[in-house]
């Protein structure tokens, strides 16, 4: 039962630098929504990034 405790939804978005050749990279956005079923919340949450023809990465920023 553990592992139905988190459930998470994430839509990435592609943001190409050049719409012609999008190939060449670009940003990333990714949103998730976090639903914790033990304390009943909900959390979104929003990544963002780089992306090229062979790789994707995001993350999160946090406040130091």
């Amino acid at each position: 039962m553990k592992r139905f405790w988190l459930y998470e939804n994430t839509s990435i978005t592609l943001i190409p630098v050049d719409e012609a050749e999008p190939r060449l990279g670009g940003k990333v956005q990714a949103k998730s929504m976090v639903v914790d079923l033990r304390t009943l919340t909900l959390n979104m949450k929003t990544q963002y990034g780089v992306y090229s023809d062979n790789f994707v990465v995001f993350g999160t920023f946090e406040k130091e």
